[in-house]
């Protein structure tokens, strides 16, 4: 799908083109890789035809809306994205206005803590990508989460690993990040990680149940919780 809507690819500082070297590296790679292939493979399990349509669908840290493309081409009825990040909201905001009405979305240039502080109007969906890690409170985020999900809930982050456990987990992992792509200049953040058990934990009593967890790459999965009060 996203051949038909390059931009929300390529216009994506960790885009990887395999045929320019100035691209975002697999040897020195700034954050994580994107593709073509990779971003059509995540979404097509993450957002399906069934929970895209006739949807509304909040995007908590929507980068540049790659997800929003996705749900809108798939049937949604309206999608609001979440970003703080100054280039990626312009970057959105350009390449939403190129494909989709402006009716269908809106963008919103804040911190996802701010807009849980503005907002309680429920979405049939709620898509949390990368952002759950980056919050030292992750009780209060998923609830906060799970607060505006009518439908589906849908996490992905950053598994506990090397710490793997049955039982709920919560621990601080040192990742290194890469925004520059020089090898010689690594700069190290200390993330909070928290396994499917512990978000269980915390969704189970709020009526959400695990749907289907997912595997990536790298440390990193999904979960997709569904509401027990769906019809």
């Amino acid at each position: 799908m996203f051949q038909k809507f390059p931009e929300f690819i390529t216009d994506d500082t960790r885009y990887h083109n395999p045929d320019d070297p100035t691209s975002n590296s697999k040897e020195a790679p700034r954050g994580q890789i994107i593709t073509f292939e990779k971003s059509e493979k995540k979404h097509k399990l993450l957002l399906p035809n069934r929970v895209c349509e006739n949807s509304s669908v909040l995007d908590l840290g929507s980068c540049i809306s790659a997800s929003g493309a996705w749900a809108l081409e798939h049937g949604a009825m309206f999608y609001t994205g979440v970003e703080i990040s100054d280039y990626s909201y312009e970057m959105a905001t350009k390449n939403l206005k190129k494909y989709f009405s402006p009716a269908l979305w809106t963008l919103h240039k804040q911190s996802v803590l701010g807009w849980f502080e503005e907002h309680n109007d429920p979405y049939d969906v709620v898509l949390a990508g990368g952002i759950l890690y980056a919050h030292e409170d992750q009780i209060d985020f998923l609830t906060k989460c799970a607060n505006l999900t009518k439908k589906y809930l849908i996490i992905e982050s950053k598994t506990t690993s090397p710490v793997d456990s049955d039982i709920p987990t919560s621990v601080y992992k040192k990742i290194w990040t890469m925004k520059t792509g020089d090898h010689t200049k690594k700069d190290w953040a200390m993330i909070r990680c928290s396994n499917i058990p512990f978000m269980n934990m915390v969704l189970n009593p709020l009526g959400f149940e695990l749907e289907k967890e997912i595997t990536w790459p790298h440390s990193r999965f999904a979960a997709i919780y569904v509401s027990s009060l769906t019809p």
